[in-house]
């Protein structure tokens, strides 16, 4: 089936010709480059529907909770965040990663793990530990919240304001002693996240740990995964290691804006 486009201005689609479901993936997409809110007027404009099935779409899908109102304007809703972070490719984002993983490993003699965003947690798909001297080190198949560990500050922080908004409306749980659980506080701290292209953990997701980690980026700078090298609280990785683990993600992310078909969108 072809893809149905959207081209402001001009007559859209013969409404008549569409499945319920093409006219509601037109207004979900009708949010995508432009503001994060909009009029059903505006939606009615950017799809070419009328507006008359615009309010009868946006009715539903705020049901669904894949939008959700604020005032006379709609604009997309958590779920929306939820299912957006799940289309990320867990085994080819491994595949691309993992002599990059072993390569850092020998290097710092730490544990390294790559994680992965499903909805409002961090999957751990991959981890090299060996011999780890310590408790509680993610292992795969782990899972934690987001915005609880480096790998999930990392990942959260290259998304758009208007998705980031939509994880920060519900309650940051605390995982361990040192959580963020203040939106404005998290958004301090991704702030940092972006203007030193690391993000670190002390004892947010857990006691006696600590962790630095790094976004996999695709071509459109959404995050694929994320790097992290973990270490006691009281021996974080050092300044070297943080510094190593940069250069792997960086190099790693220069392959996939030369090939983005390494990692599917």
């Amino acid at each position: 089936m072809s893809a149905v486009s959207i081209d402001p201005g001009r007559a859209g689609p013969d409404a008549s010709t569409l499945s319920m479901a093409a006219k509601a993936a037109l207004v979900l997409a009708a949010f995508s480059g432009g503001p994060g809110s909009a009029r059903c007027s505006e939606l009615a404009h950017r799809t070419g529907l009328s507006l008359s099935c615009v309010h009868r779409i946006v009715k539903e899908l705020v049901e669904q909770g894949l939008l959700e109102r604020r005032g006379y304007e709609v604009l997309l809703g958590l779920k929306m965040f939820e299912l957006g972070a799940r289309t990320q490719r867990p085994h080819e984002v491994r595949q691309l990663a993992l002599t990059t993983m072993v390569d850092l490993h020998r290097a710092t003699g730490r544990p390294v793990q790559l994680s992965v965003l499903e909805g409002r947690e961090v999957l751990v798909v991959e981890a090299l530990s060996g011999p780890s001297r310590w408790p509680g080190v993610p292992q795969a198949g782990d899972r934690l919240p987001a915005h609880a560990t480096a790998a999930g500050k990392a990942m959260l922080a290259r998304y758009p304001a208007e998705w980031l908004s939509l994880y920060l409306r519900s309650p940051l749980e605390r995982a361990g002693p040192r959580t963020i659980t203040s939106g404005a506080a998290l958004d301090r701290e991704l702030d940092g996240v972006r203007a030193h292209g690391t993000a670190w953990d002390l004892q947010e997701s857990g006691p006696g740990l600590s962790a630095v980690a790094a976004a996999l980026r695709r071509a459109d700078g959404l995050p694929v995964g994320a790097l992290s090298i973990t270490g006691p609280a009281g021996a974080p990785p050092t300044p070297r290691a943080a510094t190593a683990l940069q250069a792997a993600t960086e190099d790693l992310n220069r392959r996939l804006r030369t090939d983005p078909h390494l990692v599917s969108p």
